[in-house]
């Protein structure tokens, strides 16, 4: 273990490559929600069935990190890759061909299963080359595309709906995986099975699960998570209806408010690098999620004070998940893949359960500002709380 800490993958490249594997499941999340609506008419079907498309691809996502995790941290990154971008590929291949909703239905499911191994194999061979402060370096790139990709995939999926079609989005998805099967697979190790560790998913999540910061950081990140989600969900109600803009202005409003997320995502690991206590910032981006909250609940008519605060509350978003990531993975170098599927299916979980419920707070409230500054508020003080004694010891992680 020792010989691999001191053995870091430097190179650019290989980052890039990881980060190209990383944006798979963004993408096949979120790219054919443009076509969402033709995908109805041409298979005949109404609104609802439709929508369930994405649930049942993110659940299949969010299970598949839970089994691929712990089955990669056993034998290897190479083969779960390569057995989850196959599965990928097929199901991609066959929702692009599906002639029912049915079909669809399936397919989708499985699309999100398989492009879960690109997620959680990218950052379990991130912790593999680095370790302590080089390792936020490693990871920040990979955390900068799966925090950009569910914004860009739309736009996409968009421009690909008018060139080829919502048959063709699927298609060009598995044109995707096919060349992250290139790259990426034939770098990975292939002798690794032998120099891991034999323990099966129970026996890897009890001995996580028994870390108590280890736990508090899976509700962090689940925390984080439905913040972001809730702001992307109801974004569109409260610049277009509430705030008067047209749909071209959201779409520059959007763009302008990732550069909050941007900024985050890279401060944190830079600043961990140069010596900046981990917990000061989790305890920054609290602050800087309730100063967005008290922005976006001011009575400023208008749909530029909104974008101001879009930015701020994003900047706390992209603080935040780099540094519960990073803490997360660096005590448990044997048990990446299993911590970094363990963080995204809580992450995916947690806001898709909380989703229901939170759907209902703008029509008590009446106001998606209010409902949106509400959300958020009750994130930062929660996270605050539950954190408070496990941040002291937070900092010795990354030694």
């Amino acid at each position: 273990m020792g010989k691999e800490s001191a053995a870091p993958n430097p190179r650019p490249a290989f980052a890039l490559l990881l980060g190209l594997s990383a944006g798979l499941g963004p993408f096949t999340i979120d790219s054919y929600l443009p076509a969402m609506p033709a995908i109805g008419e041409d298979l005949g079907v109404a609104d609802g069935p439709i929508q369930l498309t994405l649930a049942v691809t993110m659940t299949g996502f969010a299970i598949g990190q839970l089994v691929i995790g712990p089955w990669s941290d056993r034998v290897g990154r190479r083969m779960p890759l390569l057995v989850g971008l196959g599965l990928l590929i097929c199901a991609s291949v066959t929702s692009m061909l599906a002639s029912d909703i049915g079909v669809l239905l399936a397919a989708r499911m499985l699309q999100g299963i398989g492009a879960s191994s690109a997620a959680v194999i990218a950052v379990a061979t991130a912790r593999d080359a680095f370790s302590g402060r080089a390792l936020p370096a490693a990871l920040s790139g990979i955390a900068i595309v799966q925090s950009l990709a569910p914004l860009v995939a739309p736009v996409l999926g968009s421009l690909q709906l008018m060139v080829v079609g919502w048959r063709g989005i699927f298609g060009l998805l598995s044109l995707y995986a096919l060349v992250v099967l290139a790259l990426v697979v034939p770098r990975l190790p292939q002798n690794e099975a032998s120099a891991r560790s034999s323990d099966g998913v129970l026996v890897r999540y009890r001995r996580l699960l028994a870390d108590r910061t280890f736990a508090v950081l899976l509700l962090l990140a689940g925390l984080r998570f439905t913040a972001l989600f809730t702001f992307l969900q109801w974004s569109p109600f409260l610049l277009q209806r509430e705030r008067g803009l047209s749909p071209q202005e959201f779409g520059i409003a959007f763009a302008v408010v990732t550069l909050g997320m941007m900024v985050g995502l890279q401060i944190s690991p830079r600043a961990i690098r140069r010596g900046v206590s981990a917990a000061r910032l989790l305890w920054s981006s609290y602050l800087i999620l309730l100063a967005s909250a008290c922005l976006i609940a001011l009575p400023v008519a208008g749909g530029l004070w909104i974008v101001v605060a879009g930015v701020v509350l994003l900047l706390g978003c992209g603080l935040g998940l780099p540094t519960i990531q990073i803490l997360a993975l660096a005590p448990h170098k044997r048990d990446a893949a299993t911590v970094a599927g363990l963080i995204g299916a809580s992450g995916f979980g947690t806001a898709s359960l909380l989703a229901p419920a939170l759907s209902v707070v703008p029509e008590i409230v009446g106001r998606y500002d209010l409902s949106l500054a509400l959300v958020v508020t009750g994130v930062a003080v929660l996270s605050a709380v539950i954190s408070i004694r496990p941040l002291a010891s937070m900092g010795d992680r990354l030694s």
